[in-house]
């Protein structure tokens, strides 16, 4: 699931037309087998091929492991969903709690999970 989130961001940020992207993800795994640093499964590799392909599009694309815990906006965005549809965010008129996150991470304050 982790690579195929990966791929429908790098498919956005494509037709977005945006030249330089940094993704970054939760999953060391993913991260990992994408930089060629971790045997791919046998059902994964497609994915991880298409993914690929994609960074090759992009002048500039780096992939990083991020810990969850460390982007509180991600955390609160993977907690809206109940099922592993996509989601559309308006970015002027997002959840009152994501804007307090966004503002608080802007600052550098601190994010635990309990």
């Amino acid at each position: 699931m982790e690579l195929m989130a990966i791929c429908r961001g790098i498919e956005t940020a494509k037709s977005m037309g945006l030249t330089q992207v940094q993704i970054c993800s939760d999953s060391l795994i993913a991260i990992e087998a994408i930089l060629d640093n971790f045997k791919i499964p046998w059902f994964a590799i497609g994915i991880v091929e298409e993914i690929r392909d994609l960074r090759d599009s992009f002048p500039c694309c780096s992939f990083m492991h991020h810990v969850r815990e460390l982007n509180s906006c991600a955390d609160f965005l993977a907690g809206l969903l109940s099922t592993p549809n996509e989601i559309q965010l308006d970015v002027h008129s997002l959840p009152d709690e994501l804007i307090s996150l966004v503002r608080d991470d802007a600052i550098g304050e601190i994010f635990y999970i309990m």
